[in-house]
């Protein structure tokens, strides 16, 4: 007699699957850019991260509904890999422009290269990071990344693994980006 697992683990087993994905990598992007010696031989490593694309899959069409504004940042990078963006002194998770690139450079020090579609490039490490400017939109709706009640989507599942408590930023138009090396 074959059980079935109640849905509550096929969830759980369906969680642990996209975070061992965004630990290792997806398969989304090879290591360009990487420094040489510092990136596995395996081509199909990559780094998780999200953007404005994940609000259209599923439809997430109550967040991020104010008009965007000229905003300013910091890359940072917490102890558990995730990149993420400081505005106005606040820690948030980005969203970032659709075609952007996200690679780990090295691990000793680590060390993480944001590449947006048309070619601006942040870098952040342990010790250093790139500031900019650009257009974004901090959600203004603090309801979960959730189409039906209890059912995680890819955009909540990476939010919690992140673990950044304030509202996220979503930053839709790459043209809109000066980057400040440090």
């Amino acid at each position: 007699m074959r059980r079935r697992l109640p849905w509550p683990a096929l969830v759980c087993c369906g969680l642990l699957s996209f975070l061992a994905a965004c630990a290792t990598g997806g398969g989304d992007e090879a290591a360009l850019g990487a420094a040489p010696g510092t990136t596995p031989a395996d081509t199909s490593v990559g780094t998780g991260f999200v953007d404005v694309a994940d609000l259209r899959d599923p439809p997430m069409p109550d967040h991020f509904t104010a008009p965007s504004k000229a905003l300013e940042g910091r890359l940072a990078l917490r102890a558990n890999g995730c990149v993420t963006v400081v505005v106005d002194g606040v820690e948030r998770m980005p969203l970032w422009p659709e075609g952007t690139a996200l690679v780990q450079e090295s691990i000793t020090p680590n060390r993480y290269a944001v590449t947006l579609p048309g070619g601006a490039r942040l870098v952040a490490s342990e010790t250093e990071a790139d500031t900019f400017t650009a257009r974004g939109i901090v959600d203004d709706n603090p309801d979960p990344f959730e189409v039906e009640a209890g059912l995680p989507t890819k955009l909540s599942t990476f939010l919690a693994f992140c673990g950044v408590k304030a509202e996220p930023v979503a930053f839709p138009d790459a043209a809109t980006f000066t980057v400040r090396k440090t």
